[in-house]
């Protein structure tokens, strides 16, 4: 939040808060003006402060006002890593930890390696980083509904950014911020499981590999952004293979994984040992709507 501050005598070295919220920068202009950012700033009312170096130099009153958002505040299942974690903060990250004001941790998984993950022009490139670990979880994130600049709907997490693949956020932990990277958003329901077949080209070698058991894990390598699993495979109809799929029901069909599942669409299934691609053979139905008034 970019805020300009209009006074006299105002210097480059000055500082600027809303009550105890202190500015990440002050970007003097001129000796009458000057551009303060804030982040994650609750609605309210707040005093603004003037500062010079250390000691305060005015003040104005309730002079500054955060409405609340206009659309709700709601929630969303987020998969993801926690990255950046120390070994000594492993253990505290278990089933039920809470990021105070923005998220709980549903499930987690074994940590891995860090990574740390950078754009670079249209593709993204992994960069090792030492000393630290990441953690796959599943987290129940705190966001408020807002409009983007395109007039779409849109979820923005209470500490950062809206919410999507690929972003990172910031959490606020007990000691300490910890770094989140999204792999994957979910409605906050939990999924149900169906099974629908997948027809795999002939020629395909992961069907001689596919066994049943295995785990889809996506393009992220995150379990709970995917989490379909191998139940059988069948050579009597051609190459099929039956999975079971925690998915979403939405108003356009079933979804996992960021797409719809439809008869005739494709999908990928991401194992530790090999990539299988095939045709959707058989999908059910959606469950009927409940009735309405």
């Amino acid at each position: 939040m970019r805020v300009t501050i209009r006074g006299e005598n105002l210097r480059p070295y000055m500082r600027v808060s809303f009550d105890e919220n202190q500015t990440r920068d002050f970007l003097f202009q001129d000796p009458t003006k000057a551009e303060v950012t804030f982040v994650n700033i609750p609605p309210g009312q707040y005093d603004v402060v003037l500062y010079d170096f250390a000691q305060e130099r005015a003040r104005l009153p309730k002079a500054f006002t955060i409405a609340p958002p206009v659309l709700p505040v709601t929630s969303v299942h987020a998969a993801g890593f926690l990255t950046g974690v120390k070994p000594g903060q492993v253990a505290s990250y278990k089933v039920g930890y809470v990021f105070p004001t923005a998220a709980q941790i549903l499930a987690v998984a074994p940590p891995a390696a860090d990574l740390a993950r950078i754009v670079t022009g249209d593709h993204s490139v992994e960069i090792p980083v030492e000393q630290t670990v990441r953690i796959p979880v599943l987290l129940r994130l705190l966001c408020s509904v807002d409009q983007n600049s395109a007039g779409l709907g849109e979820c923005r997490s209470t500490p950062g950014p809206a919410v999507g693949p690929g972003v990172y956020i910031i959490l606020p932990g007990q000691e300490t911020r910890q770094p989140f990277l999204i792999t994957d958003v979910q409605p906050p329901v939990p999924p149900t499981i169906i099974e629908v077949t997948l027809r795999v080209a002939a020629g395909e070698d992961a069907f001689a590999l596919a066994k049943a058991g295995d785990l889809d894990l996506g393009a992220s390598q995150n379990a709970f952004a995917a989490g379909a699993s191998v139940q059988r495979t069948s050579t009597a109809a051609g190459h099929i293979v039956t999975l079971s799929v925690p998915a979403f029901p939405s108003l356009i069909g079933w979804q996992y994984g960021g797409q719809v599942l439809r008869v005739g669409g494709g999908i990928t299934f991401y194992s530790t040992r090999y990539v299988m691609t095939g045709t959707l053979a058989s999908v059910p139905p959606l469950p009927p709507s409940p009735a309405t008034p």
